[in-house]
């Protein structure tokens, strides 16, 4: 249950990286050119969705070097390995969660 909650929460902030990186007013700076602003604003928005391809992708393969781990090992149980990938899974959820409470508002 707590999973799928997580996934509500991380699933609300993809949508809104994009967003947030197209609002930042870091290039409200005197002196720089608008065309300059807007590339780099395409820039970092492109950056938010680039990202979320590698974060889809990492939970497989985690999986598949536990896998391998556990084929060379042969030491722990499947059980043991789905422990290990629902912990390792939790680091980045916990990594998203400090990043939205310790950013400043937009």
């Amino acid at each position: 249950a707590c999973r799928f909650l997580v996934g509500i929460g991380v699933g609300g902030i993809y949508p809104l990286s994009a967003a947030r990186s197209s609002e930042d007013d870091s290039n409200d700076d005197i002196g720089v050119d608008a065309a300059q602003a807007r590339r780099e604003t395409a820039c970092k928005v492109g950056w938010a969705f680039f990202w979320q391809t590698p974060g889809m992708v990492a939970p497989y393969v985690v999986a598949l070097i536990l896998l391998g781990i556990h084929e060379a090992a042969g030491g722990f149980s499947v059980s043991t390995q789905w422990r290990l990938l629902y912990a390792i899974g939790a680091i980045p959820a916990a990594g998203v969660a400090w990043l939205n409470y310790t950013s400043p508002e937009s």
